[in-house]
This record gives C-alpha cells, structure tokens and sequence, in this order.
C-alpha cells in the first residue's frame, strides 16, 4: 500500500472497516517514525510514514462525519465536541482536544482563590483572569479573520482567538469546575451563560444567571441587560424577541455559526495571516472541506444544492489533496447517508471513486532516455537548486519531459529532447522564512544538482545542516514538500553532499531509468561520456 497504489483503495477500506479507532496507535507510530539514522536505498520509510498519516486523517475526518451525523440527528452533544468536528478535517481527534482541555480545567482549579466557589462570578471572573495569564486573549488586526481562529486545537497552540472559540474554551473549563455554563449566539459577538450556584427568587429572573465576555474579560467580564439590549435594538429586533437571543444556544447552532465564520474568513482574506509554510495551501484546503461538509449536513434547507457543492469540490480539490478521503469518508461514509434527493451528488461522487480507483494504475511512459538524442541530465527525486531572476530556488525534481508537452514557467519553451524541461516542487533557498511551495517547469540548464555544502556556510539557515550529512538538506525538503512520502519511498545522500529521493514504484514506472541512473550519479560511477554513450544523458558534476 505505501509505495505502490494498485489496490491502495480497496487496502485502505480493509484497514478502517477491521481496526477502526482500535488501529489508531499503531498508524500514529508509524506516521511519527524517525529515519533511519544513516540514509540508503533500503526500506520505504517515507511512503509508509506518509501514508500512516493520510489513512489516520481520513479515518478522523470519517470520525468527524459521524459526530456531525448524530449532532444532525438531534442527539445532545458538548459544545467542545460538537466544535471538535471541524478539528477532526484536520487530522485531530476529539479525545485529543479532551485530554488537552481536562489538563486546562485542572490547572485553572488550582489557581482558583480559596473561598468563592459559590459566587458565581467571582469564579466566572476567575477562570478568565486564569485564561488571561495563560495567554489567551482577542485576536485583533490583521489576525482577527485568521482561518486558525475557528479551529480549538489551533486555538489552544496560539491563545489568541475569536469570541466564540473562547467562549468555548471558557465552557469546557467552566463545566469541568463544576458550573452550568452554555454559549450564548448573540448577535454581535458569542458570550457565556452560567447559571449561578447562589438560591435566587424566582421572581428575579435575570438574576438567575451570569453573562460572561470571555473576549473583553479583561475590561469588562460581566454583562447586564443594560449593556446587552441596546445592542439588539440597535439591530432592529423587538423586546419580545430578546429573550430567545440572549437564551443558551444549541450545539448544532453553534457548529454551523462556526463553519459560517469559516467562509467568511475565507472571503474576506483569513488564509493571508496563516503563516508561510508548504502548508498553507493545505490548511486553506482542509478549512474549506470542513466548512462546506458541515454546512452541507447542517443546512436542512436547500440540502440537495449544498451536497453538489461539497461534491465539486472534492472532485476539484479533496480527491487531489487528501487521496484516501475518497475510499473512507466518501465511499464508506457520505454515499450511504445520500438519499433520493440527492441523485446528482451520488452520482458526482461514484465517478470520483471511479476515477480515484482508475488512476491506481498509471500508464507506463516511454523511456526517452533510451532516444540516443535524449540529453537527460537529471532524474526524479533529486533534490535541485534553480537560478531566478532575483533569488535562487531550490527543490525536488517530481518529472520530466522532452517530448514537448512540458513548458517552461516564465517563457513557455516547449521541452526537447536536446532541452529537456523538469518538474520541480520548489522553494526560495532563504529557510527562515519559506514560502509555499509551488511547481516550477524549468530547462536543463538552469538546473543544478544541490549540494548540502552550499548551505554549510551560513549557520542562519534553518534548519542548520547538522553532522549527518543529508538530515538538515532532508528536513528543509520535508517542510518543502508536504506530500514527499506520497512520490517517493526513501532518501539516499550522495558522495559529494547531494540528497536523493528514492521514487515509489508507481513514479520508477513513469521513468524507468532514473533508479539506476540515480544510485549511478549518485556514487560517481557514471563519466559523462561514459552516461552519454549509453544513452542516459547524466553528466557527472
């Protein structure tokens, strides 16, 4: 299953329908394994770390899915849960955010001051103060419409948020101290809702609760009907309807305002403040998949229209982005839930797994090495360094071409056998700050093997090139290429400092000459006129 893809879906469904949540630590240890301590052509442990991680995802996403069936469905659910499937697209399972916020209750309980646990509040007002100097606070500025704010387990790596992620981390602590706390969907911004401890008439109604504002809890914790119903007449509402808007809100209500906040940041330009990374492109991704998911299984309204959406666009991105979503949570989980209303989305759905299930089995390319015409200096999975206008790139060589239908990405020369044009997966070369990553389609001859020695001289790259040769060039390149393990199986460091990724045997395939000429070049076994006569085109550097 890691590095060949034939029957990769129908292995992947095994897994999940045998193990299920019981296979979960074993995937994780394989998707966290470390290399090897010395680099070689042996062993497939980036293909297998790859696709531990991909399977684990898809099985939390397909987990996700079904806490969104039952919240769908009308069953009871905590707001951290019911939030946690969002995080679920991410690859991060509730229990996980569980453990995290049941360690946060615990702290905040010790810094509690002793004698005011039935003042209501005073503890309300505590456990923000205790929020407050573990960091959490308002994301403002630019930050304000990030795409992490929406997501609890980003929240609780970057403690600054929106208000309702914080009045949800507000809830589950208020819960586990033992408090009656519940959001509160108000209009202008989310609050919380604690019903207090201390015996008030039934008669004072108002009294009966506290209104906390997690994301002004600094200012101003407690809010009153004096500052609350201003609000709402400004907004045009009535006096009769201020009641149902100041009442706890559902869960259900609150995951779909969440999900409505995720398009909002989208639309309004959240994924700038995401940090530059390779992973930028993904998060975005993944953001985008759980926001149209939920709303679709949420929004009874117009559902049929909802689920073509959520079908284009995991037949435009997800198939593409996430490729054992398609065999666990679209196969196994969303098609049975479709019903006759939902014809053309099922039927949307079945041709992506068709084509899914097709494309486990590439076409072979000709060889063109082979042409004696064929100058082919490179081969797949050689790490390269490009020459820009204004900055130097460096990446991974991910194909190749000289039959004419690759061209180059500035000019549009179409590749030749006698100008070879390759498919690089690419960053600028200043580490401190990568950008994404992108494909660039460059000529032979702006290309260069890269060597790790080029990067030795300057210790503010990062990561600094350590002892062992090849680690600090394979961690650069693995921050890179998100997907690495998906093309390729393993690395291999060459004698003069260059770092080569094995292909999985679906690429070799492709390019059936590059594993030999690759352990070739990369021995320094092969003269040039030595590769040039035998028709492979390598050159030695």
């Amino acid at each position: 299953m890691a590095t060949q893809g034939g029957g990769r879906h129908i292995n992947a469904q095994r897994v999940y329908r045998a193990y299920g949540k019981d296979g979960w630590d074993l995937l994780e240890n394989y998707a966290n394994m470390d290399p090897p301590d010395e680099f070689s052509e042996n062993g497939c442990w980036l293909s297998i770390s790859f696709w531990a991680a991909e399977l684990l995802r898809a099985m939390h996403r397909a987990g996700s899915l079904e806490r969104l069936y039952r919240l769908r469905d009308g069953q009871n659910m905590e707001l951290e849960e019911g939030l946690s499937i969002l995080d679920g697209f991410f690859g991060v399972p509730y229990e996980q955010l569980k453990r995290s916020l049941d360690l946060m209750a615990e702290r905040c309980k010790s810094s509690i001051p002793p004698g005011i646990e039935d003042d209501t509040p005073a503890t309300c007002i505590a456990i923000c103060d205790w929020m407050r100097s573990q960091g959490f606070g308002p994301a403002e500025g630019d930050r304000y419409l990030a795409i992490q704010n929406h997501f609890i387990h980003k929240v609780l790596e970057s403690r600054n948020s929106l208000p309702l992620t914080l009045v949800a981390v507000f809830v589950a602590i208020a819960r586990r101290l033992g408090l009656d706390a519940r959001p509160v969907s108000f209009p202008a911004h989310v609050h919380a809702w604690v019903r207090v401890k201390e015996h008030i008439p039934n008669e004072d109604e108002e009294q009966q609760h506290v209104s906390i504002d997690v994301y002004h809890s600094a200012t101003q914790p407690i809010l009153t009907s004096a500052d609350l119903d201003p609000i709402l007449h400004a907004m045009g509402t009535t006096a009769q309807q201020h009641p149902e808007l100041l009442a706890p809100a559902s869960t259900e209500t609150m995951v779909t305002r969440a999900a409505r906040n995720v398009a909002n940041s989208l639309r309004h330009g959240g994924r700038v403040a995401i940090p530059d990374s390779p992973w930028r492109y993904w998060t975005v991704i993944t953001a985008c998949y759980a926001m149209v998911t939920t709303i679709t299984f949420l929004s009874p309204a117009h559902q049929a229209d909802h689920f073509f959406d959520l079908a284009m666009h995991v037949k435009e991105r997800i198939r593409h982005v996430f490729p054992l979503d398609i065999a666990i949570v679209v196969e196994l989980t969303i098609m049975p839930s479709l019903g006759l209303l939902e014809q053309e989305p099922k039927r949307i759905f079945q041709n992506i797994i068709d084509l899914t299930k097709q494309a486990e089995d590439p076409p072979l390319r000709t060889p063109t090495r082979r042409d004696p015409d064929s100058n082919v200096k490179y081969f797949v999975g050689l790490v390269v360094a490009m020459s820009g206008s204004d900055v130097d790139y460096m990446g991974v060589i991910t194909g190749w071409n000289t039959d004419g239908s690759y061209t180059t990405t500035d000019d549009g020369i179409p590749s030749s056998p006698s100008n070879p044009i390759y498919q690089i997966t690419y960053t600028t070369t200043a580490w401190t700050n990568p950008r994404d990553s992108q494909t660039r389609f460059e000529l032979q001859s702006k290309v260069r093997a890269f060597s790790v020695s080029e990067s030795s001289s300057d210790t503010s790259y990062y990561p600094p090139p350590p002892a062992t040769q090849g680690w600090g060039l394979y961690l650069v390149m693995k921050s890179i290429v998100w997907d690495l393990g998906r093309l390729f199986r393993s690395a291999v460091n060459g004698k003069r400092g260059h770092l080569w990724f094995l292909p999985t045997d679906d690429l070799a395939m492709q390019y059936p000459d590059d594993v030999s000429v690759g352990m070739s070049f990369l021995n320094g076994t092969v003269k040039q006129e030595d590769a040039l006569s035998r028709g492979t085109g390598i050159a030695k550097d």
